[in-house]
Formats: C-alpha cells, sequence, structure tokens
C-alpha cells in the first residue's frame, strides 16, 4: 500500500464506476482508493426512472450540473425522461409499484410454470459436473472428496437452503391482530442487492437497522416487519443474503412482529405512524401519503421533506419530536421530486444497456444513448478537471 501511495503522489489517478460499487471486487478496489485517497466517481441509479446521481463516495454527492448547451439540444428527450419519472412516482403513489417490480413479477410467473420448472431441472443437471457459482454454499477449498461427490452434493445444499427459505417465508403471516394498535413499518429491502450493501451505510445489516428502529420507538408502538416480494423469487439469489433465522429473530425480538408477501403494503402505510426502509422507494410512497420517513441508508432522496436519517436519531424524545412534527402537503414532496428529476438526476442507466431498460422496464427517448454518453462524458471531464486543480 505504502508503494502505491507512493506512486499515486507521482501521478494522477482516478478511477470511475458505471454504478455504484457493490461486488466483492468493485467494493474493494473502491475500498483502497478511497485508503489511497484517490478520487472516485460512480453513478447511484435512482431506480424510478432512467436517471443516475454522480456520487464521489456513499455519503457525498458530486455537484455537477447538465451544460445549458445539452439541455438545448436535447430538450424533447430530457422532458421526456422527467415525464417517465413522474409517471412512476405516480404509479408508486397509487400502490401499483414499479415497472421493474412489475417485470420481476411476471418473471416469477414464468419460473413457476411448467416451462420455467422444466427449465430449472435442465439447469440444475446442466450444474451437476460444474457445482454452483455461489461461493458462500458451496465447498471451495475443500480437496479431500471427489468431485464427482462435491458437486451433486452443493447442488442438493443449495436447493435445500433455498427451499428452506422460501418455506420460512411463505409461512410468515399476512397480517398482525396487534396492528389494532399503534405500529410503525420496517419495510425490507431484497438482499443481496445494491441499495441494501453498500447504499445501507451505515447499516451494514438491515437486521441491525431493524433492532436499531425498535429501539427508538415507544413501547406502546409495535414494529411490523415487512418481507420483500423478491426474497422469495425462485429466478434470484436471495439465499445469498438472509436466511430463514432472520425470522425467528425478528420474532424473539419483544415489540417486533413480521409479516410475509402478501401483506397489504399501501394498507400497512396507510395506517403506519411511520415507515422505516434503507434506501426503498416505499420510502417515497410514504412521504407522498404524508407518512413520516425514517432511512437508514444513503438514498438519492435523503432531503425529501418528510424524511429523517435513523442514524441521527439519537433518542426517543427526537424521534417523537420528528412524528409530530406538521407533514409537509403532497404537492410539495411531488415537486421537490419532480425539481430533482429535471436539475439535478443525470440521464444515465448506470448498470443497465439501453437494450436491457427498454426490455425489462421502460421505453426511453430515441436519441437517449447520444444523451447518456454526452452527459457521462462531461461528467467525468468535470471530475477529472477538479481533480487537476485539487492535485
Amino acid at each position: 500500500f505504502e508503494f502505491f501511495r507512493s506512486v499515486y503522489k507521482r501521478s494522477l489517478i482516478l478511477e470511475v464506476f458505471g454504478v455504484t460499487p457493490h461486488d466483492h471486487e468493485q467494493a474493494a478496489v473502491e475500498a483502497v482508493m478511497r485508503w489511497l485517497g484517490i478520487p472516485v466517481l460512480f453513478f447511484q441509479p435512482s431506480l424510478v426512472g432512467p436517471q443516475s446521481v454522480p456520487r464521489t463516495s456513499l455519503t457525498r454527492v458530486f455537484d455537477y450540473g447538465i451544460p445549458k448547451s445539452t439541455r438545448k439540444k436535447y430538450s424533447a428527450e430530457l422532458d421526456e425522461i422527467v415525464g417517465l419519472a413522474e409517471s412512476s412516482i405516480r404509479r408508486l403513489e397509487s400502490g401499483g409499484g414499479t415497472p421493474k417490480m412489475s417485470n420481476q413479477m411476471r418473471s416469477e410467473i414464468k419460473s413457476r410454470s411448467v416451462l420455467g420448472r422444466l427449465r430449472a431441472i435442465f439447469f440444475t443437471v446442466s450444474r451437476l459436473r460444474k457445482g454452483v457459482h455461489q461461493a458462500s454454499t458451496n465447498f471451495s477449498g475443500h480437496s479431500v472428496l471427489r468431485p464427482w461427490f462435491t458437486k451433486p452434493l452443493e447442488i442438493v445444499l443449495n436447493w435445500s437452503l433455498r427451499k428452506s427459505l422460501v418455506n420460512q417465508i411463505f409461512s410468515l403471516p399476512s397480517e398482525v391482530q396487534e396492528s389494532k394498535g399503534k405500529f410503525a413499518l420496517f419495510a425490507l429491502h431484497y438482499e443481496p442487492e445494491r441499495c441494501s450493501i453498500p447504499e445501507g451505510f451505515p447499516f451494514q445489516s438491515q437486521i441491525d437497522a431493524v433492532l436499531r428502529a425498535r429501539a427508538l420507538l415507544p413501547d406502546d408502538v409495535i414494529l411490523i416487519v415487512k418481507e420483500h416480494f423478491s426474497q422469495s423469487a425462485a429466478s434470484l439469489r436471495g439465499i445469498l443474503g438472509r436466511g430463514p433465522e432472520t425470522y425467528r429473530l425478528f420474532g424473539d425480538t419483544p415489540g417486533i412482529r413480521v409479516v410475509g408477501i402478501k401483506a397489504n403494503t399501501p394498507e400497512l402505510i396507510g395506517k403506519a405512524e411511520c415507515v422505516f426502509t434503507l434506501t426503498g422507494k416505499v420510502g417515497i410512497e410514504a412521504a407522498l401519503k404524508q407518512k413520516p420517513v425514517v432511512f437508514g441508508g444513503q438514498p438519492w432522496w435523503h432531503e425529501m421533506p418528510g424524511s429523517l436519517s435513523l442514524a441521527s436519531i439519537s433518542s426517543q424524545d427526537e424521534l417523537s419530536d420528528f412524528l409530530s412534527s406538521p407533514k409537509p402537503p403532497r404537492d410539495q414532496i411531488f415537486d421537490w421530486l419532480s425539481s430533482k428529476f429535471r436539475e439535478d438526476l443525470l440521464p444515465i442507466l448506470g448498470d443497465y444497456s439501453v437494450e436491457r431498460y427498454v426490455d425489462r422496464i421502460s421505453p426511453l427517448p430515441a436519441r437517449y444513448l447520444e444523451l447518456q454518453t454526452e452527459v457521462a462524458a462531461d461528467t467525468i471531464h468535470t471530475f477529472v478537471t477538479r481533480a487537476l486543480k485539487t492535485d
């Protein structure tokens, strides 16, 4: 590391990521760059439209604005992008979820069809000689037993762990009788995903965030923890992010009740005293319904009216003061979001290609790729220019 430090002092090194570094290799590289003091730039997708927020760290947004010349050149495309984001917000507000979630639900229906199950069997057979690709559920490093035994065993244990998780999720109730009194809602994220690790910082685990929320709530307010639909999805790798024992831990904690994926989220939001999330879009949905929102991580909407950081709350009194404070009207929140879409968020997809985004989420303006390329290049150029000035 000292060698790298000396090299860096003699030359300008920069690191640019297309999306928040979240897989093992990218996260390790980003951490080393930060330790060395090397400037880092990445783009955090908004997930409500084809836009991202430029960041130089998990807690710091890069101050950049699209040039007037670019806005004039692509004015029609930028207006259409804002319209897509606003439409997504209205759909979220009405309880209709997002296009991405609708696509996931369609995929789940297909995966549980006869054809989907046949494909799963074919995939399983094809992996018998290779084993599973998830390092957390295989036997990497064990060389005493022969591959003809360990590879099929990996498949069996992988299936067993996934089945255990799904069975546990499906056994969760859809409602809680104790919810007739006061309650707060904590909507869990799907794991593993970027929105919880690392963007859930300073919380490294949703378990920690849930327990912190429980500690701040008054004793007479139950904390209802709702599982995410995608955690039980057959086509996703949920076994890597949540173990079956998670629900037992929550269930054994006084004042916490867990509900399953069939629980009515909009109904729970409407009756809750407040809504907790790490960085989820449920926070936006709740705020538009004039419910206080407490976020645990680093969402792009962290300055949204009616929201507060969980990490900034040090006592029950502070949370009580926030919950009792005047609620901003719905139009104020929507106008704030619309302003962010129009002025601050950039037309950059992050880790999605244009084709993949159109196929899975929504149509894009015809010149979106050209616009994205021009804005991304100018953002990086501005980033490099400022780094040179401060070097």
